[in-house]
């Protein structure tokens, strides 16, 4: 056939002689058509061949080629596409490349034959749903026959209805599976083994029938025959339009056709025309062929949203790139926007960035960043609401057609592997299904793309998806989810690019997508347009992410912000502030992720002039170092230093002085839990009163990087909660926070509990601390701790006195308020000094001694001191010194009787006891001794010096030491023993003393 008649395709599968051809010509038989109904003979007949469906059948010999190109043009010429089609596979592409251009050909990339083992698989493995065409395969790979797990051999027990046509070298390479063997000879002559063509075919030897003359067919007129019959389409074929698409379509080209000229000129002028004609020319813009033209894309016409599925290797990225590449080109950027979302975090959306429609691009499935993207989506709809609102204009295209509304960009946004997002974040998708079906009228599109369809497309999405692109997908129910057909099921692995896109219910086209040969240089040239143009960027959806860090002098800083807060509701961040009279301030966050720093921060920066600053530093941050110099520092104490401690706590309770006083404490939690012992129960109960009962002006500043360790009382007294990066997430619940909202591990990095904003600290404000360490600054009073050394010159010069009743002596400072300790005795009294050695007797005896020489500068001092003095020799020693103090006092004169290690003295006369009991008037004995002395029921004169209850007693003695004396000293000291540190008992009290030190 080298053209068309009428005749060609008209016989159809009902027909009797559908899939028949002739393979010869020779004598046969007419059943019945003899003289009484016997066989009737007949000569030179057509012999024909059955390759219908279920047949095996195997040319073999030398005129196998001839014979089979004979059978399948008759075929091809009979019987149309519509009806069969046919297979090649081959070891030799050539020997059946006369094939190429045939109709009914199954081809597989730009071949006619399948010569791959795995294409054919991948080909095969899959049908096409619905498609009920007879299948012949021809294959000279009788090898493949013989493999068990070959895919011509799984395709045949798949599809046992296809017919097999084997080309053999021979009758003995003929594969078991044929039934039906035609062997061909070198005369021209052919003859069957097996199945004879006709039941009336009379056998010439067992199983072997004719021979007849071959009908055969030579290349050049089987070539001249496909090709009259390649440029005819058989409409009733499923996938002829399929058959004349093109393997790749140049976007460039599609754009060139259009009259437009991808560079600069020829795009901005495009811009300019569809600008003219309110966006009718530049909406749509052409993204593939098909087989009757372009393909175009309209999300207005065709959308306002889309999905898109396809399988790894199946052209759907590139599709992706191609849709935002040629909107770009379609529409200026004042008119359409992207936000591109790559939720694999791949390189789809890379060369894309540079677009000037493009405004974000967002490529990390971490939640948080998801999350911020979403917020700021829906404030973008909220603000497009409210402008159209403002207007009197119902949706975008009413406000496209005023003057008198401000342009808004149409905004794309662009998801591509959207299943990620379905199976990680579902709540992330919803959300963003619900900003496509509010912004449906708002000028706002959503495109879905995805690999894997099954089980992600949800009612929800299919109900929100106008328009449906599927390229090959792996599963015909996976196509059915998209499109609603389960052709793209059955595209080939080799056929990237190709697409079926439903513009509506029962509305499918087959194309191949375009794509753009140098996308690199097609964007260059967008942008250049736009620069030309004069076009800017469209705005941003939403900032730019916090920075890590804010660096000294970043202009959103200004005005001495704290910092900078993030608000994707609002699409706008803005500095953050904080002032003592917001009230306490609680910042909470793991360790190392910056409490210390952003409590020092803070402090430093919201100290007034005339505030005081009390910091208690748990932590042992060294930032506090720097901190203590500020002259409105009045103490950093440190949880080791017990008093410093202490004394910072007694001075936030205090009144403030008239600017008000902030009050920080870095490590609440384990401050508390340090303070919670049986030694420091009254500072612990003096941390408790401050936080509950905060007296006017104080402001708490509290940090904590244990939050298990805070109470919920603390917690609920600050409204304000600054959290951190935290180790254990469900923490955050105590501060009444969501899991999700806690930070990353970034310094400076926390949420404001109040409305959950995240904020970014500013930097350490080492500016602010050198200006306020200047020359004018007024100092503040600060925090002293009791000295472990005092010089007796550090006591007052005349700081001893006398009356008729007493006399008094300055002897160092006394704990409480730093103030002046004196010790006190009345006339007719004694005092002791007791401690266990090295504590500081005998110094106390000298400051003692001290002071009663500036208040009685003419009395006597009679000083005894055993230490030294052999056993023997004791008595003798007594007997002196009670002699000197008679004499003294028969003189008139006062007396100051000083005894060291009184125990050591003996009183074998009993005088020194009978002095300490009745002391004649003007003498005064100190005694100093040990405390099991002073304690001792009997054996010692000094136990009759406990009567007068008055006297020193160095800490560390035990309190029943010094029960005798009338007073109980407290359980848990607010001190350390320590040499020279002393209570001072008298009047029935006791009090907390450092002792002067007297040198040698």
């Amino acid at each position: 056939m080298t053209r068309s008649t009428s005749a060609m395709w008209q016989r159809r599968p009902d027909h009797g002689d559908a899939f028949t051809a002739v393979a010869g010509v020779g004598d046969g038989w007419a059943a019945g058509a003899g003289a009484g109904g016997a066989p009737l003979a007949l000569e030179r007949v057509p012999v024909c061949a059955d390759l219908g469906p279920g047949a095996r059948v195997a040319c073999a010999g030398p005129g196998a080629d001839a014979m089979i190109r004979s059978l399948l043009v008759q075929l091809a010429v009979t019987t149309g596409p519509a009806d069969w089609q046919l297979l090649v596979v081959g070891d030799r592409p050539d020997r059946w490349s006369w094939l190429t251009g045939l109709p009914h050909l199954v081809c597989t990339d730009d071949a006619a034959v399948v010569h791959d083992d795995v294409v054919l698989g991948d080909r095969l493995g899959t049908g096409r749903p619905g498609d009920h065409r007879h299948l012949l395969v021809l294959t000279d790979a009788t090898g493949s026959l013989a493999v068990r797990t070959s895919a011509l051999r799984r395709l045949l027990h798949a599809r046992p209805d296809a017919a097999l046509l084997v080309a053999a070298p021979a009758a003995g390479d003929v594969p078991a599976a044929c039934t039906q063997v035609w062997i061909t000879t070198s005369d021209g002559r052919v003859k069957v083994d097996g199945t004879p063509p006709s039941p009336n075919d009379r056998p010439i030897g067992p199983g072997t029938f004719g021979p007849w003359h071959l009908h055969g067919l030579g290349p050049a007129g089987a070539r001249l025959a496909v090709g009259a019959l390649a440029p005819w389409s058989d409409p009733e074929a499923p996938d002829d339009h399929e058959r004349r698409l093109a393997d790749a379509v140049d976007l460039d080209r599609l754009w060139r056709e259009r009259g437009v000229r991808l560079e600069p000129a020829g795009v901005l002028a495009h811009w300019r025309r569809g600008r003219d004609a309110n966006g009718a020319i530049a909406d749509a813009a052409p993204i593939g062929s098909a087989a009757d033209g372009t393909v175009d894309l309209d999300l207005v016409r065709d959308g306002p949203h889309g999905l898109i599925a396809g399988t790894t290797g199946s052209g759907k990225s590139e599709l992706l790139r191609t849709i935002v590449l040629s909107s770009a080109i379609a529409q200026p950027p004042d008119r359409l926007a992207f936000v591109l979302v790559d939720f694999k975090g791949g390189a789809t959306f890379d060369d894309l960035a540079r677009l000037p429609h493009v405004v974000g691009v967002v490529t990390d499935l971490e939640p948080r960043l998801a999350e911020r993207v979403l917020r700021s989506l829906r404030a973008e709809v909220t603000a497009r609401e409210h402008l159209l609102r403002s207007h009197g204009c119902a949706d975008l295209d009413t406000a496209r057609r005023r003057l008198d509304v401000p342009v808004v960009a149409r905004l794309v946004i662009v998801v591509d592997e959207f299943a990620a997002l379905a199976l990680e974040h579902p709540e992330l998708l919803h959300g963003l299904v619900d900003i496509a079906r509010r912004g449906r009228s708002l000028g706002i599109h959503l495109l879905l793309a995805t690999q894997r369809p099954g089980g992600v497309v949800s009612d929800e999405i299919r109900t929100n998806t106008d328009l449906r692109i599927a390229l090959r997908l792996h599963e015909p129910s996976e196509a059915i989810d998209v499109v609603g057909d389960a052709a793209p099921a059955s595209i080939r692995r080799s056929s990237a690019g190709r697409a079926v896109v439903r513009l509506g219910p029962g509305e499918l086209v087959t194309f191949q997508t375009a794509r753009a040969v140098d996308t690199a240089r097609t964007i260059d040239q967008i942008v250049a347009a736009a620069r030309e143009g004069g076009l800017a960027r469209p705005s941003r959806p939403w900032c730019d992410p916090l920075p890590d860090e804010l660096l000294p002098g970043d202009p959103r800083l200004a005005d001495g912000a704290l910092g900078l807060v993030d608000r994707p509701d609002q699409q706008r961040q803005h500095p953050f502030d904080w002032r003592p009279a917001d009230g306490h301030l609680l910042v909470a966050g793991a360790v190392g992720s910056g409490v210390t720093t952003a409590l020092a921060g803070l402090a430093v920066r919201r100290l007034a002039s005339d505030a005081e600053l009390v910091v208690i530093d748990a932590i042992g941050g060294s930032r506090w170092d720097e901190v203590a110099v500020h002259p409105r520092c009045a103490v950093v104490a440190r949880l080791h230093d017990v008093e410093l401690v202490d004394r910072a706590l007694r001075r936030a309770a205090t009144p403030p002085p008239a600017g008000g006083r902030l009050v920080v404490i870095d490590g609440i939690g384990v401050l508390r839990r340090e303070l919670d012992g049986v030694h420091r129960a009254d500072a612990h109960d003096r941390l408790d009163a401050l936080l509950v009962t905060t007296p006017p002006g104080v402001t708490l500043l509290l940090g904590s990087d244990a939050v298990d360790g805070l109470a919920p009382a603390i917690v609920g007294r600050c409204a304000r909660r600054l959290v951190a990066h935290l180790h254990d997430p469900t923490a955050a619940a105590l501060l009444g926070l969501r899991v999700g909202d806690v930070p990353p591990a970034v310094p400076g990095r926390v949420v404001d509990t109040v409305d959950a904003t995240v904020v970014q600290l500013a930097p350490w404000p080492a500016a602010e601390l050198a200006r306020a360490a200047s020359p004018d600054a007024v100092p503040v009073d600060r925090v002293r701790v009791l000295p472990p050394s005092i010089d007796v010159a550090q006591v007052a010069d005349g700081a001893a006195r006398r009356d008729d009743e007493q006399w008094w002596t300055a002897v160092g400072l006394a704990h409480h308020d730093l103030s002046t300790a004196c010790v006190t005795i009345a006339r007719g009294e004694h005092a002791v000094v007791v401690g266990p050695p090295r504590s500081g007797r005998t110094n106390a005896l000298a400051v003692l001694r001290r002071g009663w020489t500036i208040a009685r500068p003419d009395a006597a001092q009679v000083v005894v001191s055993p230490r030294r003095v052999p056993a023997s020799e004791l008595a003798a020693v007594a007997r002196d010194a009670l002699a000197e103090v008679r004499a003294e006092i028969e003189r008139g004169r006062e007396v100051l009787l000083v005894v060291d290690d009184a125990e050591r003295l003996p009183d074998d006369t009993g005088e020194l006891a009978a002095l300490a009991a009745s002391p004649p008037d003007g003498l005064v004995i100190v005694a100093a001794c040990r405390p099991e002395a002073l304690r001792a029921a009997h054996g010692s004169w000094v136990t009759a010096m406990r009567r007068h209850r008055r006297g020193v007693v160095f800490a560390g003695c035990d309190e029943l030491d010094v029960e005798s004396l009338g007073v109980r000293l407290p359980r848990r000291p607010p001190l350390a023993a320590r040499p020279g540190l002393a209570w001072l008992i008298g009047d029935g009290e006791a009090q907390l003393a450092q002792l002067a030190t007297i040198g040698p």
